[in-house]
């Protein structure tokens, strides 16, 4: 391909580095997933002291933004949209709260009450990995749209 002007690379390589991004939040979005399911699979809630009714309201708020045009290329993010939230049985917990103990393993609500049992965090594990590899997702990606990285 030959480009005629600065303008004509610019476009190019910055739709290739849209399509990458595309690609690597996803992959981002995958990894957190993983973990909310194992979170979600780990712990009944229904056993012989129920401590509250599963509502899957936390598992459901796991998104992906839009792909956001910014001055030099594009940004997208992936987080939990907590003000989703609304539990409207026992104590009331805000999406602050359920996450709060979500983000430890913890089921339940920090600060008013929260399961005897600990188990898969669904944030600080994720972290763990996107903090080691997002440089390496993202390098992938780019790779797969042509672009040349070393």
């Amino acid at each position: 391909m030959v480009f005629k002007n600065e303008a004509q690379l610019k476009s190019f390589l910055l739709s290739k580095c849209q399509n990458a991004l595309i690609k690597a939040q996803e992959q981002v979005y995958q990894i957190i997933d993983r973990f909310v399911k194992e979170f979600y699979a780990e712990y009944p809630p229904d056993g012989k002291d129920i401590v509250y009714q599963r509502t899957y309201q936390l598992f459901q708020s796991l998104v992906k933004s839009d792909i956001i045009k910014t001055a030099n290329g594009y940004k997208a993010e992936v987080y939990f949209d907590l003000s989703s939230l609304d539990y409207v049985t026992g104590s009331r917990p805000s999406g602050e709260q359920v996450m709060g103990a979500a983000e430890w393993g913890r089921h339940g609500a920090m600060g008013l009450a929260v399961a005897d049992f600990k188990g898969t965090s669904i944030w600080h594990e994720p972290l763990e990995i996107l903090n080691a590899e997002a440089i390496n997702i993202l390098k992938r990606m780019l790779i797969s749209e042509g672009i040349p990285i070393r």
